[in-house]
C-alpha cells in the first residue's frame, strides 16, 4: 500500500523542481528553432505544470471535497493529447536524426518539396494526432473523470478496441516510427563510425549535440511506446476486444456527475506516467541545461541583468541633462560657450569621456555650470 502523506511530500517538489528546469532548455531550443525538440520539451513542462497543480489541490495530506469540475474536464484532455505528441515528436526528431547521417544523398539547401514534406511529417505527427485524441476523449470517455490524491485529474476510457485506437492508437502508431527511424539511425551511425564526425559535420550538426539529441529521443521513446502497447496486451488478454459500443452506457443521463474519487493504490500505472514525466523533465535538463549553448545562455542573461541594473541605478543617481541625451556615438563634439565664472569654452571632444552638465537657472545659461567627468564604460 503506497503512503499518500510521503508520496504528497516527495511528488510536489520534484515535480515544480522539473518544471523550473525544463524552462531554461525549452528557451534555448527555441532559438534553435528545432521544431520536434521544442514541442517535446514544451510538452513535458505543461505536463509537470499540470502534475504540480494537481498535487497542490489534492496533497497527500487532509481531504480536499472540490470535484474540479472545468478544471480536470480541460487537463484529461491535455493528460490525453501531450503524451501522444511527445511519441510524434519523438517521430520527427529521429527522422532527423537518421537523415544527418546519410552518406548517399547530402542536401545542404532543402528543396521546397523537402521542406512542405517535412512539415507535412512534423505538423502531422505532432499535432494533428494530438489534436484527434482531444476532440474524441468525451466520446470515448467511461465516466467523466477520476480524482485521485496527489495525482489529481485522471481520464476514464471505455474497455474497447475503438476507444483505444482513437486513444492511445496514435501514440502507438507515433512511436513504432520513431522506433523504425530509431534503428535506421543507429544503422547508419554504426556503418559510419569511422568517420562520424566528417559525416555530421556535412549535415552541419556538431557530435555532442547529435549524441545529446538521440539520447532525448532515445528516453523519450522509452517512456512513450509501453503504455500504449502495454495496454493493447492488456485489452487483447482480458478479452476486452469485443465489448460493444454503447453510448447509453458511457453516457448516461447523469454523466455530468459521473466524478469518482480513488486511491493512488488502483491507478498504479498513472502514477508510473506521472512520474517518468517528472523524470523526464530532469533528463532534458541534463541533456540540453549543462550544455555549451546553456552556459553561453545563462551568462548572456547574467551579463543583462547586471548591465541593466547598473544603467537604472546610474540614470537614477547621475541623470543626463536633456540637452545631452540622446547624442549619436562618442565622437561627438560639445561646444561650451565663453563664461568667466567657470573657465569652460571651446569643444571638448567625447572619445572616452563621458561629460556630464548641471545647469544652474532655468533659462539655460551657463553661468554656474560644473562639469563632471567619468571614464566611459
Amino acid at each position: 500500500m503506497i503512503n499518500v502523506f510521503v508520496l504528497g511530500i516527495a511528488y510536489t517538489p520534484l515535480a515544480l523542481l522539473s518544471l523550473i528546469l525544463s524552462v531554461p532548455s525549452l528557451v534555448i531550443q527555441g532559438r534553435a528553432r528545432n521544431f520536434p525538440t521544442i514541442v517535446l520539451i514544451a510538452c513535458i513542462a505543461v505536463l509537470n505544470l499540470q502534475n504540480v497543480a494537481n498535487a497542490f489541490i489534492w496533497p497527500g495530506w487532509g481531504d480536499n471535497p472540490w470535484e474540479g469540475r472545468i478544471f480536470c474536464d480541460i487537463e484529461i484532455r491535455l493528460y490525453a493529447a501531450l503524451p501522444t505528441a511527445v511519441a510524434g515528436a519523438d517521430a520527427s526528431l529521429f527522422r532527423q536524426l537518421a537523415a544527418a547521417v546519410r552518406t548517399d544523398r547530402v542536401d545542404l539547401v532543402p528543396t521546397k518539396g523537402q521542406r512542405y514534406r517535412k512539415w507535412t511529417f512534423d505538423l502531422s505527427l505532432c499535432v494533428l494526432f494530438p489534436i484527434i485524441v482531444m476532440s474524441t476523449q468525451y466520446f470515448m470517455s467511461n465516466g467523466r473523470f477520476y480524482v485521485v490524491v496527489v495525482i489529481g485529474c485522471t481520464p476514464s476510457i471505455q474497455s474497447n478496441w475503438v476507444a483505444y485506437f482513437l486513444q492511445l492508437g496514435w501514440a502507438l502508431l507515433s512511436a513504432l516510427i520513431a522506433t523504425v527511424y530509431c534503428t535506421i539511425a543507429v544503422a547508419r551511425v554504426v556503418r559510419h563510425r569511422r568517420q562520424i564526425s566528417g559525416v555530421l559535420a556535412t549535415s552541419g550538426m556538431r557530435t555532442d549535440r547529435y549524441i545529446r539529441l538521440f539520447t532525448l529521443g532515445a528516453v523519450g521513446l522509452a517512456l512513450s511506446l509501453p503504455h500504449p502497447l502495454l495496454a493493447a496486451i492488456g485489452l487483447w488478454v482480458t478479452g476486452s476486444t469485443g465489448d460493444a459500443i454503447s453510448w447509453r452506457k458511457s453516457h448516461p443521463p447523469w454523466w455530468a456527475d459521473m466524478i469518482l474519487r480513488m486511491s493512488v493504490d488502483g491507478v498504479s500505472e498513472q502514477l508510473v506516467t506521472r512520474g517518468s514525466q517528472i523524470v523526464l523533465g530532469f533528463i532534458v535538463f541534463a541533456l540540453f541545461g549543462l550544455g555549451r549553448e546553456a552556459n553561453l545562455f545563462y551568462s548572456t542573461m547574467v551579463t543583462r541583468s547586471v548591465k541593466t541594473r547598473l544603467q537604472g541605478h546610474n540614470a537614477q543617481h547621475d541623470p543626463l541633462p536633456p540637452s545631452l541625451e540622446g547624442r549619436p556615438n562618442a565622437t561627438d563634439h560639445v561646444r561650451l560657450g565663453p563664461d568667466a565664472g567657470t573657465g569652460i569654452s571651446g569643444t571638448r571632444r567625447m572619445d572616452n569621456i563621458e561629460t556630464e552638465l548641471w545647469l544652474a537657472d532655468n533659462d539655460g545659461d551657463l553661468g554656474s555650470a560644473r562639469q563632471h567627468t567619468r571614464t566611459a564604460t
